[in-house]
C-alpha cells in the first residue's frame, strides 16, 4: 500500500480566506506491497539496444505507429495536441509496435543512431489491485521511486528511474500509473532532467486505457 501523502506548498494562512488560482502537488513515499507474489514487469527494468532501420527487430517488435501518441516532427507531424518528441524532448525516426503485451506497446528511436528515446508498455492483470501492486513493485526496482496519487482523475502514477538507455546506467526517468486493471510504463531517455517528460506523456496517454 501507499504510505501517507506528503505535501509539498506553502502553510495555510491563520485566517481562512478565498484564495484563487492555488495548487498542490501531492507525492507519497512508496511502501512494498504488503501481499506476497507480486511481479515485477521485467521489460520496464532492462536496456534496449539500438535498432537502425537496416536491422533486424526481435520477435514481437515490428514497425508501425504507436496507437496512443503521434511520433512527433520528424515522421508524424502533429498540427495540433500532443506528440511523443515534443514531451520527452528528443527528435524521433523510427516508431515500433511491441506485439506481444496486451494492451499493445511501443517504442521510439532517435533520429541519427537509433537509440530507443522512450516507450510506452501496457500490461493487463487479473484485479485493479494486482495491476497496483506491480506498479509499486515495478518502481522499487529502480531509484527515486515516489507516488502520484491520482495524477489524473481515477490512477495513481508513480514515478521513478530505470533502465532503457544502456549508457544512461539506470537512470533514465519513468512514469507508471495503474487504470483498473492495466498497468502502463512510460519510460523516457531523460537521465538528468526532471521526472515530469515521463509524467507528461502519461497524462497524454492515459484516457486511452
Amino acid at each position: 500500500m501507499l504510505a501517507p501523502v506528503v505535501l509539498a506548498g506553502c502553510a495555510a494562512p491563520a485566517t481562512r480566506q478565498p484564495v484563487a488560482h492555488t495548487s498542490v502537488t501531492r507525492t507519497q513515499t512508496l511502501t512494498p506491497p504488503s501481499s506476497g507474489g507480486v511481479s515485477v514487469f521485467g521489460l520496464a527494468t532492462t536496456d534496449v539496444p539500438a535498432r537502425p532501420p537496416d536491422g533486424a527487430l526481435p520477435s514481437g517488435e515490428i514497425d508501425g505507429s504507436c496507437p496512443y501518441i503521434k511520433a512527433g516532427l520528424n515522421i508524424e507531424p502533429t498540427s495540433s495536441g500532443a506528440d511523443f518528441a515534443d514531451l520527452e524532448g528528443d527528435r524521433v525516426q523510427r516508431v515500433t509496435r511491441l506485439t506481444t503485451l496486451d494492451p499493445i506497446g511501443c517504442r521510439f528511436y532517435f533520429q541519427g543512431d537509433y537509440h530507443p528515446i522512450g516507450d510506452i508498455l501496457p500490461s493487463t492483470y487479473s484485479s485493479a489491485i494486482e495491476a497496483h501492486n506491480a506498479m509499486v513493485a515495478t518502481a522499487q526496482v529502480g531509484a527515486n521511486a515516489r507516488g502520484v496519487p491520482s495524477f489524473v482523475p481515477g490512477a495513481d502514477g508513480v514515478s521513478f528511474q530505470t533502465r532503457l538507455n544502456a549508457p544512461d546506467d539506470g537512470n533514465d526517468w519513468a512514469f507508471a500509473f495503474a487504470k483498473g486493471n492495466v498497468m502502463v510504463v512510460v519510460r523516457t531517455n531523460q537521465d538528468r532532467a526532471t521526472p515530469a517528460n515521463a509524467e507528461n506523456i502519461a497524462k497524454a496517454i492515459v484516457a486511452q486505457f
